[in-house]
């Protein structure tokens, strides 16, 4: 009695067996179909952006364009450039906020109407998502154009905090 008790156990063991490896074979098998699936699909990348610099009228040219450059290549920059700016940074930084925070909420009431102006100007269409991804990188370039302005104004002979919090301000709602 003891012995068909084991006999039991055991064929109950190899059922649970057989079906786990039926159940294994069946799921490397759709792994399988799927990346032959995977593979015959387009790619759904952008294969080749066309930059048309030659339709542009540049009155006035300003700031840094990095072409071809990897973001581990850009963090790289912007660590070293934050390193040099890191001393005249740490003193301004209270100030540098309030004239960051002011710029980006200038610029997002007015950069769509801007943008929405100058692509009607130059017969450009441009939609949200693409006004949307300018104002966002134009919202990363503010920190180094308020470091660059500030230098400008102290350069100048502006001394007060609010004076050169003003200069900034002037010079960058003009390039707006």
């Amino acid at each position: 009695m003891h012995m068909q008790h084991y006999d039991q156990y055991l064929h109950d063991l190899y059922r649970m067996h057989q079906e786990q490896s039926d159940e294994i074979r069946a799921l490397k098998q759709q792994i399988n179909d799927m990346q032959n699936t995977l593979g015959t699909l387009p790619g759904q990348g952008v294969e080749k952006i066309e930059y048309k610099f030659d339709q542009l009228k540049i009155e006035n040219l300003n700031g840094t364009l990095h072409i071809g450059l990897s973001p581990e290549n850009l963090e790289d920059i912007e660590n070293l450039q934050a390193m040099k700016q890191n001393d005249g940074q740490q003193q301004n930084a209270g100030a540098m906020q309030k004239t960051l925070t002011e710029i980006s909420n200038h610029l997002y009431r007015n950069g769509p109407q801007t943008i929405r102006s100058l692509a009607e100007n130059y017969q450009y269409p441009v939609d949200q998502g693409y006004t949307a991804l300018m104002l966002q990188d134009i919202e990363k370039q503010l920190p180094a154009r308020i470091s660059y302005h500030t230098e400008e104004a102290r350069k100048n002979g502006v001394a007060k905090e609010e004076d050169i919090h003003q200069h900034v301000m002037e010079a960058l709602k003009k390039r707006n």
